[in-house]
């Protein structure tokens, strides 16, 4: 007499039931390959669960750094030219130099604001910083540097007047555009350092957002006309 057939089986000899489904991994689990196998899976999904919130640390510890660190030396670098107190500052000489063909302020200080650059420089390259902030970093060294080549200019452009005494037109127009040589660089290190501080917004932005602040930079201030 043939047996009955087992309502827990299908017609192929299969299991059904869930004791029976669940058998291989109870026999994966019994081993110490399948508890290594397991372990690895379930490692690598854990592992990808903090990279995640890793990810979003990382980009607030950037930011943070990029305001306590690099923001203080950018404000402290900018008063070499627009200083407002007792210091002399580039702007001052500069107008000095423009309106009143007096290169002595330009000449009295040159040396101080190169070296207070230098030092600026020196202290932003020296900020150690999370990877994700080292394009600011780099941005706001490139867009002192600029200030820098501005005031070194504005020097020659200094030394060149003194042949002005005599008014000869050539020699005051070519310190003119000198000057405006000196505006133009330092225009462009605004707009970088400008750059630099909408790129810190981007380190815990929406990526999903478009931004406006990126584009062209803006023109900076043509050339007086030339004789003709």
């Amino acid at each position: 007499m043939s047996a009955a057939p087992d309502p827990a089986a299908d017609p192929a000899g299969a299991p059904t039931s869930w004791r029976e489904r669940l058998q291989p991994v109870r026999d994966l689990f019994a081993t110490r390959t399948g508890v290594v196998t397991v372990a690895l899976v379930l490692g690598v999904v854990l592992g990808l669960v903090v990279a995640d919130a890793m990810d979003e640390d990382a980009d607030d510890r950037a930011r943070r750094a990029v305001d306590t660190q690099l923001l203080p030396l950018v404000v402290d670098a900018d008063g070499i030219w627009t200083s407002s107190d007792a210091r002399a500052s580039v702007s001052d000489a500069l107008v000095a130099l423009r309106n009143d063909v007096d290169p002595r302020p330009v000449e009295r200080h040159l040396d101080e604001w190169l070296d207070a650059y230098d030092t600026a420089i020196i202290k932003v390259a020296g900020q150690s910083l999370p990877p994700s902030a080292r394009p600011v970093q780099r941005q706001v060294i490139a867009g002192l540097t600029l200030s820098r080549d501005a005031v070194e200019l504005l020097g020659h452009a200094a030394a060149v007047s003194r042949v002005t005494d005599q008014q000869i037109e050539a020699e005051r127009l070519q310190v003119e555009e000198l000057l405006v040589e000196v505006g133009r660089l330092r225009q462009r290190s605004e707009q970088l350092l400008q750059g630099a501080r909408a790129a810190t917004g981007d380190l815990v932005g929406d990526p999903n957002v478009v931004r406006p602040d990126v584009g062209p930079l803006q023109p900076v201030t043509p050339f007086p006309p030339r004789p003709a």
